[in-house]
């Protein structure tokens, strides 16, 4: 690694003792910090190359910031800070009433998202009003919102800028939709359903992004879903066996209280076997449904790492096969890729091409064998990694490594 270091000091040239210095942006797995000495230095004992950035806080001091490339041979990194400016803010609602106790956090500066850790992060009062008497001149985006309170929408990337006037930021009330579900032939409400919240994701290819994780169970054709975390667009989905799926409008993050009533239709359910490449059931076996884009199906549908699914994204729903070989898939909505993991074996099968066949014979995973040797010496314990050379398919995302 690569030392990196330097001097902080205050507006009248002074060393400033006890600031912190921090490598990386927020959540980064090798954010680390340093507290500079009496005379202000810091010190990185041993850094990788590349590029990162340093965050410098102190107390009364506005805070410091340096996009960095570390190489060889580094130059001290010095940090002068200036004097702290006072950032003040009253938190109310639509009716003008200040709300007490909204969690109040620096996000992001500067374009990077580092400053989520400070130690000035906290609640309004019982007035309303939160204050930072160190923050920077320019513009901090902030986050507003409260922990384990449905009442209100949150508050995402707010920029603000210090000033001696105090910002005004008003919270909606949260979202929450409501309706009836009925079978859209006999009109008659549907006895059991599940409600998905979604949020529309941002970017250049846009897709709604489910949260099983939070789904309700719904009963007796009644529905109603409460959303406090603020999104481009939401919407919510309902989803009973037998049925297909139904997606409701986009909502707001300011409409408050929404009437919104499904009508289900009956679709079609799918009963797959899935055998193992010895014809055996494949019992146990993993599964995921990938839901496409209109058109296209997702850039990454999901990525599989020694047999096994890297992460299980919580927008997706995941299934086990039951001990007969036997999947039920319930009607869908959209396309999709099915992909089915083993400790034999693999597979991947589109929608269209279960509809014809519904029935998945596992491929046996590759083998590969050989011997590792450093000169004429073996060396255990060294680590392969075999990545996939075959061009893309737009169909799904090739596994970002083989099994080992």
């Amino acid at each position: 690694g690569v030392p990196v270091s330097g001097r902080v000091t205050d507006p009248a040239g002074k060393p400033v003792a006890n600031a912190t210095v921090i490598l990386g942006k927020y959540y980064s797995p090798n954010r680390i910090s340093v507290s500079t000495d009496e005379q202000g230095h810091y010190r990185f004992a041993s850094l990788a190359l590349g590029g990162t950035v340093l965050t410098v806080t102190r107390s009364g001091l506005a805070p410091g910031l340096r996009s960095i490339n570390v190489q060889a041979a580094m130059k001290p990194i010095d940090f002068h800070l200036e004097k702290g400016n006072t950032l003040r803010v009253r938190v109310v609602g639509r009716d003008g009433k200040p709300i007490a106790g909204v969690f109040v956090t620096p996000d992001s500066w500067r374009g990077k998202r580092v400053l989520c850790d400070l130690e000035v992060k906290g609640r309004t009062d019982s007035e309303g009003r939160w204050a930072w008497t160190w923050a920077p001149k320019d513009a901090v985006k902030i986050d507003f919102g409260l922990t384990g309170h449905v009442n209100y929408m949150s508050i995402r990337q707010l920029p603000l800028v210090a000033q001696e006037a105090e910002h005004v930021v008003t919270l909606y009330s949260a979202l929450t939709v409501s309706g009836r579900v009925t079978d859209a032939k006999t009109k008659q409400p549907i006895p059991r359903f599940r409600v998905l919240r979604g949020s529309m994701s941002t970017g250049s290819v846009q897709q709604i992004l489910w949260d099983r994780t939070g789904a309700k169970d719904g009963k007796n054709g009644q529905s109603e879903v409460t959303i406090s975390q603020p999104s481009n667009a939401h919407l919510v989905r309902i989803e009973a066996d037998g049925y297909q799926p139904e997606v409701s409008r986009q909502f707001k993050d300011d409409e408050g209280s929404v009437t919104y009533d499904f009508s289900l239709r009956k679709g079609r359910t799918l009963n797959v076997l899935i055998r193992l490449p010895d014809g055996k059931p494949a019992a146990g076996a993993d599964v995921c449904l990938c839901p496409a884009h209109p058109g296209k199906f997702i850039n990454m549908a999901m990525s599989v790492k020694n047999g096994r699914f890297l992460y299980r994204d919580p927008s997706r729903p995941f299934m086990k096969v039951g001990a007969d070989g036997r999947l039920r898939i319930e009607p869908q909505d959209i396309g999709f890729l099915l992909i089915v993991l083993h400790d034999q074996g693999y597979a991947q099968v589109t929608s269209k091409e279960l509809t014809t066949s519904p029935q998945i014979t596992l491929k046996a995973w590759a083998r590969l064998e050989g011997m590792v040797r450093h000169g004429t010496k073996p060396v255990p314990g060294a680590k392969l990694d075999v990545y996939p050379a075959e061009p893309y398919d737009p169909r799904w995302s090739a596994p970002d490594r083989g099994r080992r």
